[in-house]
């Protein structure tokens, strides 16, 4: 809630646009800009939520989806401090973890046909969890079994 949160948000600004291909066609790209950025568990969180993000607005304006970039100005890592206290909140070690594993293939995102437009959008903020799960479907997901980071702040 912006009203009562402590922290200012992290989301700084966020700017479509379209940039012509290298065969010459239009497509809708996205540029986010993050003034602060918990690598361990708002980057990933950031990537999946504004790439969804980027598929929805180029469904709605009839464009193929282009790029996502993303620019972080305060990228950190939380660590324990040099007396070993906060070791709770020390993602090293989790992220060192991370780095061993193999990458898989992308999996592919699957809009439902009925959103094609931004109201149709507007139903799914009351709908229960099985129906978004229709809305939006990860074709040729994998996941490594998940790391468990703790919020810091």
């Amino acid at each position: 809630n912006a009203q009562t949160s402590k922290l200012p948000p992290c989301h700084a600004m966020f700017v479509f646009n379209v940039q012509i291909d290298e065969a010459g066609k239009p497509r809708l790209c996205l540029h986010l800009t993050q003034r602060s950025c918990d690598v361990a568990l708002g980057l990933p969180y950031n990537i999946a939520g504004y790439a969804l993000i980027l598929h929805l607005m180029a469904r709605f304006a009839d464009l193929p989806v282009g790029t996502f970039a993303h620019t972080l100005i305060d990228a950190h890592v939380y660590t324990s401090k040099a007396d070993g206290s906060g070791a709770e909140y020390d993602h090293v070690p989790g992220l060192r973890e991370q780095l061993t594993r193999e990458s898989y293939a992308l999996p592919t995102l699957r809009l439902s046909e009925s959103l094609r437009e931004l109201n149709d959008l507007l139903p799914l903020l009351e709908a229960d969890t099985e129906t978004l799960m229709k809305s939006f479907v990860l074709e040729g997901y994998r996941a490594h079994p998940a790391i468990n980071f703790k919020v810091a702040v």
